[in-house]
């Protein structure tokens, strides 16, 4: 009865190509950072649809992790771009990035307004409903 063993690795993943770890990347009106492993076995160059991305590095050798920066944006709409990720011979391995807007907002153009009643009943009702005067409401108001 004899023992056989080997001293090579096989279970060594081998990389063929390039390879990213995410699809998808969505994120908010703020910005922000989002980090992607690179695998690959060769040189790899990363090109950006959009101004508003920019990733660091944008090319490499091997495996490595690319730092995203996305801007911030002003518009209450979606907006999307894609990050291709190429290496010389193959398909590029691709990533969808998708920025929220902000919600709708309210501008106020003057730090006070002065909306006048339409009703005056209503200042009666208040009072009543208080307890107290008209003349003491408005003391209370100002």
């Amino acid at each position: 009865m004899g023992i056989i063993s080997s001293c090579k690795d096989d279970d060594e993943t081998r990389i063929d190509g390039i390879s990213v770890d995410k699809e998808e990347i969505a994120i908010g009106a703020e910005g922000g950072t989002e980090k992607i492993a690179v695998s690959s076995n060769d040189q790899w160059v990363v090109r950006v649809s959009k101004p508003w991305i920019a990733v660091s590095p944008a090319n490499g050798f091997g495996s490595a992790v690319c730092e995203l920066t996305i801007d911030s944006t002003l518009t209450n709409v979606a907006r999307t771009a894609q990050i291709s990720f190429t290496m010389n011979g193959r398909e590029p391995s691709l990533v969808t990035v998708t920025q929220f807007g902000f919600g709708k907002q309210i501008l106020v153009k003057e730090p006070e307004v002065e909306i006048p009643s339409s009703d005056a009943s209503n200042l009666f009702a208040l009072a009543k409903l208080y307890g107290i005067s008209v003349e003491e409401l408005l003391k209370e108001v100002e």
